[in-house]
């Protein structure tokens, strides 16, 4: 909102479009302010430092001006008030520098950002889905491939239940051709195999 005459009767009237922007939310405004601030916060810098160095370009200009003048110079403006807007200065350069302030004017002021981070967020939201998706089938896999595992080892236990029984059988029916003789297979096939 802003002043303006209109039939030299002030009144009040809304801002549209850029002007609707306070000067920093605008982005080009905000940028020039940012630009100044920068090149103030330089100058100050450099002008400490001069009031700090005893034979600094300061101190030579200083010298060419009359002693009541520059008393009246020292007076005005003094080291410590020097540092304060410095600080200041910073400080406000900071807050309006930062990045997620930057990012939240560029919501406010530009719809393709805005396409942008919705078309990320879309992006995101797809891959969590395939992820959740990937994640299910893997849980489902690893049941499917536990109960599997436990009907491979039932069988197999079957598997040695009747090869033991077989064995039994096989050792029963030699020992009865050799005339009850005892007859231990696997310990002859441990004595081939290992050499024992």
């Amino acid at each position: 909102m802003f002043p303006c005459e209109n039939n030299n009767d002030s009144t009040i009237v809304t801002a549209k479009g850029e002007e609707a922007l306070p000067i920093l939310e605008h982005p080009l405004t905000c940028g020039i302010f940012l630009d100044e601030i920068s090149i103030l916060t330089g100058f100050l810098h450099f002008r400490i430092k001069d009031e700090c160095a005893i034979d600094g370009n300061a101190q030579i200009y200083l010298s060419g001006i009359a002693q009541k003048e520059i008393n009246k110079l020292t007076e005005l403006i003094n080291l410590s008030e020097l540092k304060c807007w410095l600080l200041n200065l910073q400080n406000i350069f900071n807050e309006l520098g930062d990045t997620q302030r930057l990012q939240l004017l560029r919501l406010r002021t530009s719809k393709n950002f805005v396409n942008e981070i919705c078309s990320k967020i879309e992006q995101k939201m797809r891959l969590e889905l395939k992820y959740r998706q990937l994640q299910q089938l893997s849980v489902e896999k690893q049941k499917q491939y536990f109960e599997e595992s436990q009907k491979v080892n039932i069988l197999l236990q079957e598997i040695i239940e009747a090869a033991k029984a077989l064995q039994e059988n096989l050792e029963t029916d030699i020992s009865r051709k050799y005339n009850g003789r005892e007859v231990y297979i696997m310990g002859e096939i441990n004595a081939v195999l290992y050499g024992n």
